[in-house]
């Protein structure tokens, strides 16, 4: 389990925090900050999947 921060915040705007829970075992900080660095990607996979499965649907229609 990791308390993780969001950092380079703008003014204005509230920090965004979470508790990242995972099955993998890790062993010390830097274990823990490429696992979030992996985890932040997985936004951007799925935007990506889903746009090329969208893009699929309009060449059957």
């Amino acid at each position: 389990m990791a308390l993780a921060e969001e950092a380079n915040v703008p003014e204005r705007e509230e920090t965004v925090e979470w508790i990242f829970l995972s099955t993998d075992k890790t062993n010390d900080s830097e274990e823990v900050c490429g696992k979030l660095r992996w985890y932040t990607m997985r936004c951007g996979i799925e935007v990506y999947h889903r746009t090329s499965k969208g893009g699929r649907m309009i060449e059957e229609r």
